[in-house]
């Protein structure tokens, strides 16, 4: 039985002052903090029950309480040519808690195992958004799920290996998705949370071969999955805007989208002072969804497209004491339901050097060497239009670590948790 509680605390703040040209619009401010508490706490029990099997017990509670608040001088036109009105301040809270419970049973027949799962989980949101001169607004939730799920593993041989699986499994909306408060703007859009986000839900089936080779492996698998409720960016214009420039960048639920393909990996030591693992996927995606969000009768479209990914990781050993890593990767262009979005990619570069006797570690790494990571998109949805956004990309970090003690008595590695949220917006901001 093991017990594990964490708890954290931060706060984020953000001044902004926004300059216009004469005549576009007047100058104003941001002063925004963000301010977020999380608690976390897992009971995990492990029982084999008997010679082949073994039952896994758990619950989980986790509570997220976030704060944000929005100073600002901001004034929007109500009248031309230039007849103003304070924006005014503006407030948003967001307290998500989630209680869950998993059992597994696993299972050895010989060259054939199972396990065999599901997860109960009661979701409870509550949001409540304050705009000065305005009514306030309050979106809440209440959503209890379970979650099967099912892996069959055959072993032939040694060096084969089939497996055959089912999922479903829960993105919720991050934070910042739902969070109504401006994160950032440029003269012509502005990106904001949707606070009536809900939870998009996956059910994945999936088949893949693994080969044992001299100096590595190969797996070559499917897959189908089906999404319910999907999130991903979305715009739509500014209704504060009358001259219709500019534009709302927020995320959106779209209707269900499914996606079936063929992946491939590959973990190969190419020599003995170098190792790569590789990975490809392509798949065919259909989705279904509306193309204007500000107008409720705009018609549903149907998208399909089909989109290649890459990636690759290399590890060289120069010395006892000297490793680099080289990493590339690359995510083809597709269309969504609003844009038509371009190729990305990006490689970086890290050291690893041993000092101290083995205790110490200097680290050192480049993210995006070439500055080639940005997204850019051209649509006629809901109106013509085609931009590039470039973000601080290329980094650079250069960190010590230093081990305590002999290491007997090492601190027992944390469990793997997804927390199941949704990152970004289909590799965009």
């Amino acid at each position: 039985m093991e017990f594990e509680g964490n708890f954290s605390q931060n706060n984020t703040p953000i001044f902004l002052e926004n300059s216009f040209k004469e005549g576009s619009q007047p100058d104003y401010f941001n002063d925004i903090h963000n301010n977020r508490k999380s608690t976390l706490l897992n009971l995990d029990y492990t029982n084999p029950i008997a010679k082949n099997g073994k039952l896994e017990l758990g619950l989980e509670y986790r509570v997220d309480d976030s704060d944000n608040t929005n100073l600002t001088n901001q004034q929007i036109l109500v009248e031309e040519p230039d007849i103003y009105t304070d924006l005014g301040n503006s407030s948003f809270s967001y307290d998500r808690d989630i209680y869950s419970a998993y059992a597994n049973y696993n299972h050895n027949f010989g060259k054939l195992s199972m396990q065999l799962g599901a997860r109960l989980e009661q979701y409870k949101i509550k949001g409540v958004f304050n705009q000065e001169g305005e009514a306030t607004a309050t979106v809440t939730d209440d959503i209890f799920t379970i979650y099967p799920s099912a892996f069959f593993t055959f072993n032939p041989s040694e060096k084969n290996q089939f497996q055959l699986s089912y999922s479903k499994r829960v993105d919720r909306p991050g934070i910042q998705q739902v969070n109504p408060i401006r994160e950032w703007s440029t003269p012509l859009i502005t990106s904001v949370g949707n606070p009536d986000l809900v939870p998009q839900f996956t059910n994945s089936v999936e088949f893949n071969y693994t080969r044992k080779i001299k100096g590595g492996s190969f797996t070559l698998g499917s897959f189908y999955r089906n999404i319910n409720d999907v999130i991903n960016r979305a715009t739509y214009k500014d209704p504060s805007d009358e001259n219709n420039v500019r534009q709302i960048l927020t995320f959106a639920n779209f209707d269900d989208t499914d996606a079936y393909g063929l992946e491939f990996s590959l973990n190969y030591k190419i020599a003995k002072w170098w190792r790569a693992n590789a990975s490809m996927d392509y798949y065919s995606q259909k989705q279904f969804g509306t193309t204007d969000l500000s107008n409720p009768n705009a018609p549903t479209i149907e998208v399909e497209t089909n989109i290649f990914n890459a990636r690759i990781s290399n590890s060289f050993t120069v010395s006892k004491k000297l490793r680099l890593q080289l990493f590339a990767m690359y995510r083809g262009a597709n269309e969504d339901i609003q844009w038509n979005v371009a190729h990305m990619k990006m490689v970086n570069l890290g050291a690893n050097y041993s000092i101290l006797k083995g205790k110490g570690d200097l680290n050192f790494r480049v993210n995006d060497i070439f500055n080639t990571m940005r997204f850019k998109f051209d649509s006629e949805r809901p109106f013509v239009q085609n931009g590039r956004f470039k973000w601080e990309s290329r980094t650079a970090y250069i960190g010590f670590n230093y081990r305590f003690g002999g290491g007997k008595n090492k601190a027992r590695a944390r469990k793997q948790r997804d927390t199941n949220e949704k990152q970004g917006g289909g590799g965009f901001l």
